[in-house]
């Protein structure tokens, strides 16, 4: 996996097992942020194919 700074434009190239190591902090992180932003979401806009009306 080649990974490139957008700001210092520096390249470094490293395997799955490192990134995973290296970025596992900022993972964890956008992935909790995610699960709250889709969980805050109204539902009352979604369309239910069950519901009699439909």
């Amino acid at each position: 996996m080649i990974l490139k700074n957008k700001l210092t434009r520096e390249s470094s190239e490293i395997t799955y097992h490192e990134f995973r190591k290296k970025f596992t902090k900022e993972l964890q992180t956008a992935f909790e942020s995610f699960c709250k932003t889709e969980l805050n979401k109204p539902f009352y806009n979604y369309k239910d194919d069950n519901f009699m009306e439909f």
